[in-house]
């Protein structure tokens, strides 16, 4: 009897499963900034499917292999959304020694450059700046970046002097007498325009939009920040004092409170990167017959319609050269990758790296392209 009601108690959960996957496969087509729940879902897809693999191992086990097709179906419907999650390409081997034809980018959520001291290390801001100048990176996009005007905060000077970057182009949500708070990119080929488009209704984000002189050639770089869930520590905290202290009562009503406080603050950020992801892919593909690079901090997984909607027809670097789920968030949910760097096919990919570095809360991404002929 027991065993029967834990067998059918499994079914009606296997059966859940599938309607949520099979309801993630319309994630890339309906906008979050409509329907927020599909945006949140977009955030529990990964998690859904390993349920449901779990729950496939185990009806094989027991020998119910019609429940376990249930299982299969749901990840078939699903698998759209789940692909572009993990990646195995085997050892990365691609040819660092740069040819004529070939170029670098780098992107990297800097955090401020550790303006507030949040890793606790007061060399962060000169190891970041060492970093930059080993890896040389052509081309440097980075998002959340501060700087202070002719001073030691002068993180524009000491940029162009760590690696080398003649050109340097701004995309500044705020600026002030002394101060500028955004995007950047740095170049060492020359910047032949560069345009910051309007993408939030309540004017407070923008796109950058970058053309470059490589070789013969106009490279178009899109570089993208889109809206943060504005999760904070406390919002991620376990209320384990009253639990230890045997007061459910209360634990109850503080993880609720908790609960109800991150859900919609998920909403927020969903409904407000919808916008940005509509906005933001309209001017992606005003230069289909252009070379273009895309990459940035998207604050969502790949599960998401902010993945499939900023990419558009574009290659996806890490799943061409990656491996595993490369995550590149580095904060208390590490297994999160929300920065990328999407490509039109014609920019023949020859490398990509991910470091994990402690310098900020999230990893830089690098690529190695060859022009084409």
């Amino acid at each position: 009897m027991i065993k029967r009601i834990v067998i059918y108690g499994l079914l009606v959960i296997q059966i859940i499963l599938l309607v949520f996957l099979a309801a993630s496969a319309l994630i890339p087509s309906i906008s979050p900034s409509e329907y927020s729940i599909f945006g949140v879902l977009g955030l529990f897809t990964p998690l859904l499917a390993i349920a449901n693999i779990i729950l496939f191992v185990f009806w094989i086990c027991v020998r119910k292999f019609a429940f376990a097709g249930i299982a299969v179906v749901a990840l078939v419907i699903s698998w759209n959304v789940l692909s572009v999650c993990f990646t195995f390409n085997g050892p990365n081997k691609g040819n660092e020694t740069q040819q004529k034809d070939d170029f670098s980018i780098m992107s990297y959520n800097v955090r401020l450059l550790d303006l507030y001291d949040w890793t606790g290390d007061d060399e962060t801001r000169k190891n970041m700046l060492s970093f930059f100048k080993e890896k040389k990176a052509d081309v440097l996009c980075l998002q959340e970046f501060y700087s202070r005007d002719n001073t030691g905060l002068d993180n524009v000077r000491a940029i162009q002097e760590a690696g080398d970057y003649e050109y340097v182009a701004f995309c500044n949500y705020k600026r002030s007498t002394r101060r500028q708070w955004g995007s950047v990119l740095f170049s060492k080929f020359p910047v032949l325009q560069n345009n910051n488009i309007l993408i939030n209704e309540k004017k407070k984000n923008l796109i950058q939009e970058t053309q470059l002189l490589v070789g013969n050639d106009t490279i178009i770089v899109y570089n993208v920040h889109l809206h943060s869930n504005k999760l904070s520590g406390a919002d991620l905290d376990v209320p384990l004092s009253e639990a230890k202290s045997g007061k459910f009562k209360e634990l109850a009503k503080k993880t609720l409170k908790q609960s109800r406080s991150v859900f919609n603050k998920l909403k927020r950020g969903y409904q407000q990167r919808g916008t940005e992801v509509d906005l933001s892919a309209l001017t992606i593909k005003r230069n289909p017959d252009k070379n273009i690079l895309v990459c940035g901090d998207l604050n969502d997984l790949p599960s998401s319609y902010s993945y499939f909607n900023i990419r558009g027809n574009f290659k996806d670097a890490f799943l061409e050269k990656g491996n595993g789920i490369g995550a590149t968030y580095n904060g208390r949910i590490s297994f999160l990758r929300i920065d990328y760097i999407f490509h039109q096919e014609r920019l023949r990919l020859n490398k990509f790296q991910r470091f994990k570095v402690p310098y900020s809360d999230h990893y830089p991404l690098m690529a190695h392209f060859k022009l084409p002929q």
